[in-house]
């Protein structure tokens, strides 16, 4: 009995040591860990909201007054016209002959032109072609038919605006603004209608004829009050013939 009790005490003691130097088969739990956050990409900041620039607004379309247009539809019944042309720019003065693209020129009154010693009397001008001619219509001053021209001249030297010239302007709104004055004028015996147009500080006035619907006379007025004007005088409608205004 002794001797079973001293071989349980060696058991025990042997199955201890072996117990303690056995490895743990045991693990320590381990805390769980959270999954990395990702990264927030920056957002950009929004611009900041531009303000609309004002845009220059466009000025009012002028226009032709419709009192004109009725006045200058009279012209369309107008063929040609003839007249005595003056101006306060010089001192020689023409009478005209208008007709189409054509027109003829003859000094007023006694006075006679001279080219290279030899006398015309009359400029033919095509208004087209921007060309003019002399010709000596005087049987006292031209001895033979050589002398009588053709003789070629500078067609600005003998060019003036016709009436017709400034009335198409006018229809095409060349000079707009347009504001009517008050009340008729006589121009020549002739009622006109005045159109006023400033610009550059210069006022200039078209005399427009309330029957024929064509510019009688046109008035430059500068800053310090010089005056400047064109005048149509004697003016007679639809009476130039195509011969009257072909040298011959």
């Amino acid at each position: 009995m002794k001797i079973q009790t001293i071989v349980i005490a060696i058991s025990l003691l042997l199955l201890a040591a072996c117990a303690k130097e056995a490895p743990s088969t045991l693990t320590t739990p381990v805390a769980p860990t959270e999954p990395p956050v990702a990264k927030a990409m920056p957002v950009p900041s929004p611009e900041p909201v531009k303000e609309m620039e004002a845009q220059p607004t466009a000025p009012p379309a002028q226009i032709i007054p419709d009192a004109l247009k009725t006045q200058l539809a009279k012209r369309t019944t107008i063929k040609s016209v003839a007249y005595d042309f003056k101006t306060t720019k010089e001192t020689l003065q023409y009478h005209f002959m208008v007709r189409g693209n054509k027109a003829k020129v003859t000094p007023a009154g006694t006075q006679t032109l001279t080219k290279d010693g030899k006398y015309f009397t009359s400029i033919y001008l095509d208004l087209n072609a921007k060309t003019a001619v002399a010709w000596c219509d005087d049987n006292n001053l031209c001895d033979s038919y050589a002398e009588k021209g053709p003789f070629q001249v500078n067609y600005d030297e003998y060019y003036r605006k016709t009436p017709f010239d400034w009335t198409l302007e006018l229809e095409q709104g060349k000079y707009l603004p347009l504001t009517k004055d008050a009340g008729d004028t006589l121009v020549n015996d002739r009622t006109a209608s005045s159109w006023r147009h400033e610009e550059g500080g210069i006022v200039t006035r078209y005399y427009v004829d309330n029957f024929y619907g064509v510019v009688l006379k046109v008035e430059l007025i500068e800053g310090e009050g010089k005056k400047t004007n064109y005048i149509f005088e004697s003016t007679a409608f639809n009476t130039v013939t195509d011969a009257d205004v072909t040298p011959s």
